[in-house]
């Protein structure tokens, strides 16, 4: 009796027609693939992020080795090219002392590569200033010695620079104290001992 009255309820349902049938069919499908494509766009979004930060660290990884490169290079160079100065007491014809100090430079290139467009500066390094001397090129193992009397500008530690290019092409300074920093091309050749200034 049960099972009467039950099939009796069903049968009064209304199951409604085919194209309701469809829609709701349809309906459910809709949902459940815009589930699944949602799920899909969700890990896209998640391997986007992840190839972004695995790039970002890639390209911090390449920046450090770059700057530890180019930090060996300057410890390299610093060791390389060494320029020193000895500060002199000038003496007259006599042999009688003066006021005057004479500063003897010296610039050795302690290194298997030669050093070239070697220019001496007072102050500032650039295409304006002019330098105090060109010496052109610094063979491998090899050392020029400039000697200047004191002028009213050197004071009590001359604030001389000198500027050169090492084998790679990289444009450098290094001062008395031993600090050695890239500069850029001033865009100046040398001039020859011979040409005037």
């Amino acid at each position: 009796m049960a099972w009467e009255s039950l099939a009796t309820a069903v049968g009064a349902w209304d199951w409604g027609t085919v194209p309701e049938w469809f829609a709701a069919v349809g309906t459910v499908g809709a949902v459940g693939a815009a589930l699944i494509a949602n799920r899909i766009n969700a890990r896209e979004r998640a391997d986007a992020a992840r190839e972004r930060r695995e790039a970002a660290e890639d390209r911090n990884r390449f920046r450090r080795i770059q700057e530890e490169e180019a930090a060996e290079r300057r410890q390299e160079l610093a060791r390389q090219v060494s320029f020193t100065f000895t500060a002199v007491a000038l003496r007259d014809e006599f042999g009688e002392p003066t006021n005057e100090v004479g500063l003897d430079l010296k610039i050795v290139n302690h290194g298997p590569s030669p050093i070239s467009h070697v220019q001496i500066f007072f102050g500032e390094v650039t295409y304006y200033a002019r330098p105090l001397d060109d010496l052109r090129t610094i063979p491998p193992n090899g050392e020029v010695t400039w000697g200047t009397r004191n002028q009213d500008h050197f004071r009590d530690r001359p604030r001389l620079k000198l500027y050169f290019r090492d084998a790679r092409g990289t444009h450098w300074i290094t001062d008395l104290a031993g600090y050695l920093w890239e500069h850029e091309d001033i865009g100046r050749e040398p001039r020859s001992r011979s040409t005037p200034p």
